[in-house]
């Protein structure tokens, strides 16, 4: 989950769904998408199927 639409390279919006939270809130989704990280001295990095969130304060990754 990225709050920052700025590192988006592509993406798909009118995406229906909801995000729960710990606290049992819950937000919408409009857009899901790929982004883009620059890592010093590595290959660009591409997540995909990232879900865009304005509400978030931080990013939320997690890799398998």
């Amino acid at each position: 989950m990225n709050f920052r639409r700025d590192l988006f390279e592509e993406f798909i919006d009118n995406v229906d769904g909801e995000v729960y939270f710990v606290d049992k809130s819950k937000t919408k989704t409009s857009w899901l998408g790929t982004i883009k990280f620059k890592l010093l001295g590595l290959p660009d990095f591409l997540p995909h199927d990232v879900i865009y969130l304005a509400e978030l304060r931080r990013n939320l990754l997690y890799l398998v």
